[in-house]
C-alpha cells in the first residue's frame, strides 16, 4: 500500500511539473508575440507619452530615469524605469497606473505612494518594466 501511495504521489508530481511547463513555454510563446508585435517600443517614451496624455509633465519630480538593462536567462533583457510624480490625487493615480496596466509590454514592478503630512495630495514613486530582445539592450538608453 504504501508503495503504491508514493507512485501516485510521483505521478501527481510530475503532473504538476508537466504543466507549469507548459504554462511557462505558453507565458513565453506570448512573450515573444509581444515582443514582435512591436521590436522598437521604447520604455521611457511610451512613459512620457503616457504622462503628457494625463497631462502630468509638470507633476515630475525629477526626470524618468531608465536603470541599466539586466540580461534574463530567456534570451531578453528586461528594462527598467523608475519615476517620481508629487502633487496626484488619487483619481489621477488611479487613472495612471489604470493606462499602464492595459499596455501588455508594460509590467508594473513597484508603487509607493506618499501622503506628506496633512496634503490633500500624494507623492507616487513608480517601478515599471518591460522585456526586449537582448540584442537591443545597447539601444536602450536613448
Amino acid at each position: 500500500k504504501k508503495k503504491i501511495r508514493r507512485i501516485n504521489q510521483e505521478r501527481e508530481e510530475i503532473r504538476n511539473i508537466t504543466l507549469r511547463s507548459q504554462l511557462v513555454k505558453e507565458q513565453q510563446r506570448v512573450v515573444e508575440a509581444l515582443i514582435k508585435e512591436n521590436p522598437s517600443f521604447k520604455i521611457l517614451g511610451y512613459f512620457n507619452t503616457v504622462l503628457a496624455q494625463h497631462k502630468l509633465m509638470s507633476n515630475l519630480a525629477r526626470r524618468p530615469e531608465t536603470r541599466p538593462p539586466t540580461e534574463l536567462d530567456t534570451g531578453h533583457t528586461e528594462v527598467t524605469l523608475d519615476a517620481s510624480l508629487t502633487g496626484l490625487n488619487m483619481k489621477t493615480v488611479v487613472e495612471l497606473l489604470d493606462t499602464l496596466e492595459q499596455n501588455n509590454r508594460i509590467t508594473t514592478k513597484e508603487i509607493e505612494i506618499i501622503r506628506p503630512g496633512y496634503a490633500r495630495t500624494v507623492n507616487l514613486n513608480l517601478t515599471i518594466a518591460t522585456l526586449e530582445p537582448s540584442s537591443q539592450a545597447s539601444e536602450t538608453m536613448e
